[in-house]
């Protein structure tokens, strides 16, 4: 219990300063999946609060998907979801959470035309100076947001002057569908950083979480550009790593 911090001579609320500390011990791995959280009685006694302030903080952290009660057992720290893929693989993750019982939500926030701008689309690629369909997306497993998705595609790659976006499909065949192109070849990487930017508001994120973001370029048979790809996962709730594997695994 030693990552449990409660100053009574702070202005900070009671049940925040303790939610805080329990989230930052599960932050810096302190407390781990599956791990117990102290028991109301426990921290009621020995920082010498009321039950009202460890239930208020416990129902915090459970709202935020970081706990979850047992009944008859106790708070746990809940174990985030770990993924290990193929890069490519990271356009399927949607389906996958939904086929191991997710409930998986998909929310697409706006749809805005831009010139290229290097600096925001790819700094470490040349690509195309045309204008680019910009489509922001919002996906929430659990009712907890755990990717925000950002799609950049040419407008001269979309197969009629017409072409409207179908916000029903999953981002590849989107993209398949208003270039009228099959994807060949998907390259990129991913990336860790700390949630100092503006995708940590759309995820819920404050100062001391992650980030992990993925850079996808996505290209036809001819090594044509069909669209760029910005994936930024809520590192609270998704741990990815990459491996040739073909199969999403836990």
């Amino acid at each position: 219990m030693y990552y449990v911090r409660i100053d009574k001579l702070s202005t900070q609320p009671l049940y925040r300063q303790l939610a805080e500390s329990i989230e930052l011990a599960i932050i810096k791995k302190e407390l781990r999946d599956g791990d117990q959280l102290p028991s109301e009685r426990d921290i009621c006694r020995i920082f010498e609060v009321s039950s009202k302030v460890v239930r208020r903080a416990y129902d915090e952290l459970a709202a935020k998907g970081l706990t979850e009660g047992i009944t008859g057992k106790g708070t746990f720290v809940k174990p985030r979801l770990k993924i290990r893929a193929k890069l490519s693989s990271h356009f399927q993750v949607s389906d996958w959470l939904r086929a191991q019982g997710h409930e998986v939500r998909l929310n697409t926030t706006y749809m805005t035309m831009m010139d290229y701008d290097k600096t925001t689309i790819s700094p470490v690629h040349d690509l195309p100076d045309v204008q680019y369909l910009r489509i922001r997306r919002l996906y929430k497993v659990n009712q907890m947001p755990y990717l925000s998705r950002i799609l950049y595609i040419p407008t001269t790659q979309f197969k009629s002057p017409e072409s409207k976006a179908d916000t029903k499909l999953s981002c590849l065949p989107l993209i398949e569908a208003l270039t009228g192109k099959q994807a060949a070849r998907i390259t990129g990487g991913i990336h860790t950083f700390g949630a100092f930017t503006n995708e940590a508001i759309f995820l819920a994120l404050s100062e001391n979480d992650s980030i992990q973001f993925f850079l996808t370029l996505v290209y036809d048979a001819q090594d044509e550009l069909l669209g760029v790809m910005h994936s930024y996962f809520n590192g609270k709730l998704v741990e990815w790593s990459v491996t040739s594997d073909d199969e999403l695994l836990v």
